[in-house]
């Protein structure tokens, strides 16, 4: 999957290497699932759904440390910074 450079740069602010993949492939299913924005939705329209190991994108959610208002006050300040 080509992930845009300000997808990239986004996610690795707001979540640490080892939740990197799991993250993006959430962001991008959030954007393209029909409907209510679940888990469980986004899974299905991306395809993870069938393996067995889809409960690591559950945790994304619910353990992994990140904040969404310090990962937005990091990518703007980045982005000014590179101006």
């Amino acid at each position: 999957m080509d992930v845009p450079s300000w997808l990239k740069l986004f996610v690795a602010l707001l979540f640490s290497a080892s939740v990197w993949e799991s993250a993006v492939v959430l962001i991008i299913g959030a954007i393209l699932a029909p409907g209510k924005r679940t888990v469980s939705a986004i899974l299905r329209t991306m395809g993870p759904a069938e393996q067995r190991n889809y409960q690591r994108y559950h945790r994304v959610l619910s353990r992994a440390m990140w904040s969404s208002p310090l990962g937005m006050t990091r990518y703007f300040k980045s982005r000014v910074s590179s101006r």
